[in-house]
């Protein structure tokens, strides 16, 4: 199963030019208790680098037991950053541009790296479905989430709605998905009496 979660602005934005809305900046302790909750569900976390230099996030579980993986497009990450100084050994990168240097530099860490020759989005699919354990979470970025919800990987959205509205302009993924995708609502409730949890089906049978 692959679920997807994301955090958005009141209108569906997910960043303001180089500003991403930081989840863990904007929350409360009950909002990142079901952020963590949420996590816990799944075996498998993937983004894309973008995520990874706007956000730097562990994209750990509680229980530390998941494995991240990393669509890196440019390889470019800050060998700083916490998915590689936190538990380096469950981080796995499939990299889309070579270059050898960095990737032994990767592994004299204890990552993961596999690089693909191949950008087409069904090689990349099939690579993680290759290296992913258990139920699979997909958190970013925008062109990332769009691969899979073009490709009809996608089971479950889950989204937590900030109160916050950015312009017209900001980055949403929908600008990157041109399908009419019909989901079902499964769940929904408030958090703090400020922030917006809702849980949709995809309703795969349209």
């Amino acid at each position: 199963m692959v679920d997807l979660f994301i955090a958005t602005s009141i209108n569906s934005k997910i960043f303001l030019d180089n500003n991403p809305l930081i989840f863990g900046k904007l929350s409360s302790k009950k909002l990142l208790e079901v952020r963590n909750n949420i996590r816990n569900e799944y075996e498998t976390i993937i983004v894309g680098g973008n995520t990874i230099k706007k956000d730097n996030p562990t994209l750990l579980n509680t229980n530390k037991s998941n494995i991240r993986i990393i669509v890196d497009k440019y390889a470019d990450l800050d060998i700083n950053s916490k998915i590689f100084t936190t538990m380096p050994e469950r981080t796995n990168i499939i990299l889309l541009k070579k270059n050898d240097k960095y990737k032994e530099k990767l592994l004299s860490i204890g990552v993961n790296v596999i690089y693909l020759e191949s950008i087409e989005e069904k090689e990349i699919i099939k690579t993680i479905k290759k290296i992913a354990i258990g139920k699979i979470l997909v958190e970013g970025g925008s062109k990332t989430i769009c691969m899979f919800l073009k490709n009809n990987f996608i089971n479950n959205i889950r989204i937590i709605q900030f109160p916050i509205i950015f312009p017209q302009d900001a980055l949403s993924f929908e600008k990157f998905n041109n399908l009419i995708i019909n989901c079902k609502l499964k769940e929904s409730f408030i958090i703090d009496n400020k922030y917006i949890y809702e849980c949709y089906k995809i309703d795969k049978n349209k």
